[in-house]
């Protein structure tokens, strides 16, 4: 169906997402990326790896959707990747 892609916030783990993880199942492909230094780096640092992923996902399957979805900081990182 498509591509949730969860990111955490400053200081945070991917292991933030895990309730939701289970709560998505198994219907979307889920990408739950470590950003880089806990987000303590420059925010293309931070997205930067996050988005080559997505590029690829994209380039993989170009007719499903992709979703972002940041908690605090993560939000920001996600109005960044372009």
């Amino acid at each position: 169906r498509g591509l949730f892609v969860l990111i955490h916030g400053l200081s945070s783990n991917a292991s933030y997402w895990n309730q939701y993880v289970d709560l998505i199942g198994n219907d979307f492909d889920l990408f739950v990326p470590q950003v880089t230094k806990g987000g303590h780096c420059t925010l293309e640092e931070a997205t930067d790896p996050i988005y080559e992923k997505i590029k690829e996902y994209a380039l993989q399957f170009p007719e499903k959707k992709i979703c972002l979805i940041g908690h605090s900081n993560g939000g920001r990182m996600v109005h960044s990747i372009d």
